[in-house]
């Protein structure tokens, strides 16, 4: 009897031992799921919000467009530059107590923007919730990259959360109840 004798070249055995996306994403462990949700969550309510801040900043405190705009500018800048000590902090204190204080920070900021009763404190809890994407998005990644030992799952995971944080930019301002979108007759 004659055997079929094949030629496996390196590139097909690379093939076969690559797993599909699918594969990939089910070897994720149940938390980087969790976060990957949460990500999404946490960003289209944040730009389900955004554009009625700027609303409330010109209806409630008259301010001009040059105004609202340097306001939250200067909320999204100080999140950036925060930011780079995010991560460093949360690698001396721990990832859980930095996204925690994190969270707290968002809460505390998006309670402040309720009650606010003059400019000042809206701008307070705006840089209150810019401290607080500071302190959750680079400790969140880390997480995640801690989680995934391999680097095409950790590339992966990080590109997904990418793609859901666009996602959210995209139809978070979309997200709006019938009952509250302007009519214009």
């Amino acid at each position: 009897m004659h055997k079929k004798n094949k030629k496996v070249t390196q590139g097909d055995t690379e093939e076969r031992a690559k797993p599909s996306l699918l594969q990939m994403l089910k070897s994720f462990p149940v938390t980087v799921h969790a976060l990957l949700f949460f990500t999404l969550a946490i960003r289209l309510s944040y730009f389900m919000a955004w554009p009625f801040i700027a609303v409330i900043m010109t209806k409630n405190y008259h301010m001009s467009p040059i105004a609202i705009g340097l306001a939250m500018t200067s909320s999204a800048l100080f999140s950036v530059v925060l930011g780079m000590y995010g991560g460093q902090i949360s690698d001396r204190l721990g990832r859980r107590v930095i996204l925690l204080l994190g969270c707290a920070f968002s809460a505390i900021g998006y309670i402040i923007l309720s009650q606010a009763s003059g400019m000042a404190l809206f701008i307070i809890g705006l840089m209150i919730i810019g401290v607080s994407f500071a302190w959750v998005d680079p400790p969140l990644r880390a997480l995640m990259s801690d989680l995934l030992g391999d680097r095409r799952r950790r590339a992966l995971a990080l590109q997904i959360r990418y793609y859901l944080v666009n996602v959210a930019a995209v139809f978070g301002p979309l997200v709006i109840p019938p009952k509250n979108r302007c009519v214009h007759k």
